[in-house]
């Protein structure tokens, strides 16, 4: 297969990257958190990269990837084929000089399991939203937890929500949280992402203490 191309930042600045492409940020979820292209989505290289690409963008949207040298590009590309993304017309390697060229990066924190868990037992009011799927959800939560499954996160937040405070997002592992992250921002909240762990481990504090 042909290598694919490597999007500079200048070349995104002077449009040699289509306008309506969606930018596919693989980098680790930490990566991502630290700082990212600001409307940029993160999905975590994995084997569903692809899968959930497709959940999320609309059939057959170019896409530019950003990646860490080393990650498997490649591999992420031929998901993206199998699922017919064929317009993958780029990989870009440095977020940083895009910074340098149009702007602060967006970013957001990340905690552990263990310490929302210790925020719910301390009586913080806080804002939890479970991304998990259906089935999960109803298997098992988080008590005060608002449920919003990835993907219908297009539509909208969850109603009841206040703009002014964090949303603490949380799934199983901690790769669905990183993925609604994206989406959360672009609705204008402010994300904290359960990166370690998730719901299971948060009742398994909450129980203990």
């Amino acid at each position: 297969p042909t290598p694919l191309a490597q999007a500079t930042v200048p070349e995104l600045a002077a449009g040699a990257v289509p306008a309506d492409a969606a930018i596919v940020d693989m980098r680790p979820r930490g990566a991502f958190a630290a700082g990212h292209i600001p409307g940029s989505i993160g999905i975590e290289y994995g084997d569903q990269v692809g899968v959930w690409a497709g959940w999320l963008l609309p059939f057959d949207q170019p896409i530019v990837l950003v990646a860490d040298h080393g990650q498997d590009v490649a591999e992420a590309v031929a998901q993206f084929g199998r699922i017919g993304f064929d317009h993958v017309v780029g990989v870009m390697y440095d977020v940083a000089a895009w910074a340098e060229l149009n702007g602060p990066l967006a970013t957001y924190k990340q905690e552990s399991a263990r310490d929302l868990a210790a925020r719910i037992a301390s009586g913080e009011e806080v804002q939890v939203v479970d991304v998990r799927a259906p089935n999960e959800w109803e298997a098992s939560r988080v008590d005060g937890s608002l449920w919003r499954y990835v993907p219908d996160l297009r539509d909208g937040m969850p109603d009841g929500l206040d703009p002014d405070r964090a949303v603490h997002l949380i799934c199983r592992t901690g790769n669905r949280a990183t993925i609604a992250s994206s989406l959360v921002l672009q609705e204008g909240f402010t994300p904290v992402v359960v990166a370690e762990g998730g719901v299971a481990e948060v009742l398994a504090e909450l129980s203990a203490g």
